[in-house]
């Protein structure tokens, strides 16, 4: 069992997130711990189990590692797929990663498709985020249900504020969704340029 350190909650946008286990929360009134890390700020009772196992959660690179892409990309899909990783790894923005696949693929090719590039960046660094989010909520097992925060520019506004228990899925446009770009059961048009994310619901 490893300690989880302690550490202030960082504003991400409109939510916090907790720089120790990861989490990201819809943002509460005087919010400044996390509830995970910290019982007692959830209103619950402390616990010894403040801890967790040693086995981890997959962080968004790690969770790409092991997923296809949703786009067919032929011959392109590994090395796109490398790419990205490596991008979320050292945690480079999207317009970053975006020009590196084209500059790969103007290698490969002899010619880039700068939109495909964003599109691929944008799309598959916010799922893998998101998917790694989950991932994290589901192995704590401190937490019932989650949320759905809409991106400002994203078409899934309607969802904003939606909440589910863990289990359970989110419905999109008809189509199952455990987490915004989950795409196991909804089509690449439900999670191109998702710009959602999920947070854990704290009422």
């Amino acid at each position: 069992m490893r300690a989880v350190p302690v550490a202030p909650m960082k504003e991400v946008g409109s939510s916090m997130k907790c720089p120790s286990c990861g989490l990201v929360y819809a943002r509460g009134p005087a919010q400044l711990k996390c509830p995970n890390c910290h019982p007692r700020a959830a209103g619950g009772q402390p616990k010894a189990q403040d801890t967790f196992s040693a086995a981890s959660p997959p962080t968004s690179y790690e969770w790409l590692a092991d997923q296809p892409l949703v786009f067919d990309l032929g011959e392109l899909h590994d090395v796109f797929r490398s790419i990205l990783i490596a991008g979320l790894k050292e945690g480079a923005p999207v317009k970053k990663v975006a020009d590196r696949l084209g500059l790969k693929q103007r290698e490969l090719a002899g010619s880039a498709d700068e939109t495909l590039c964003w599109d691929v960046a944008h799309t598959e660094m916010l799922r893998a985020m998101n998917a790694s989010s989950f991932a994290g909520m589901l192995h704590h097992r401190l937490f019932r249900r989650k949320e759905w925060v809409s991106g400002t520019t994203c078409r899934h506004k309607a969802m904003n504020g939606k909440k589910r228990l863990m289990a359970e899925p989110f419905i999109v446009h008809g189509y199952p969704m455990m987490y915004p770009g989950d795409a196991s059961e909804a089509p690449l048009k439900e999670v191109l340029h998702c710009s959602c994310t999920l947070v854990v619901a704290t009422d």
